[in-house]
């Protein structure tokens, strides 16, 4: 999205202090690591705020919510970086939570119109660019 243009400069700032090695190996092994196996043995409360057009399909992350029995909000239009495009949803999903009032999964959450900091909006763009290249270079 345009707006988050200053997001993904700023990630690609402070990405670009680390050495090319270091980063590709932590996302190599962020891309290995996962609890899927474990999610059964949770047994705390739990709650699923998930972006619409993420990297992982929906019905994956409804399927996840229902195995550990979690309260899921789904915000349309939001993609990887939720928390920073969709502050609003985010934040009022959180304070229902706190306060043991119910999500209300019916609501339809829907993304920012615009980031409320120039420098999310940099973060954001930069993530989408290299998602782009990691799928060009890695077929992912």
């Amino acid at each position: 999205m345009p707006w988050q243009r200053a997001l993904r400069e700023c990630a690609a700032e402070v990405i670009s202090r680390v050495a090319s090695k270091v980063y590709l190996g932590m996302a190599k092994a962020l891309e290995r690591w996962t609890a899927i196996e474990r999610l059964d043995r949770l047994q705390a409360k739990t709650l699923m705020i998930a972006a619409e057009h993420d990297f992982t399909p929906l019905a994956e992350k409804l399927s996840m919510a229902k195995a550990v029995h979690a309260d899921i909000a789904i915000v349309h239009g939001s993609r990887h970086g939720t928390p920073f495009d969709s502050i609003k949803a985010t934040n009022a999903c959180l304070l229902a939570w706190f306060t043991d009032r119910p999500i209300r999964t019916s609501r339809r959450w829907v993304c920012d119109a615009a980031p409320a900091s120039g420098r999310l909006a940099r973060v954001t763009h930069f993530v989408e660019e290299q998602t782009a290249l990691n799928r060009l270079e890695f077929g992912a």
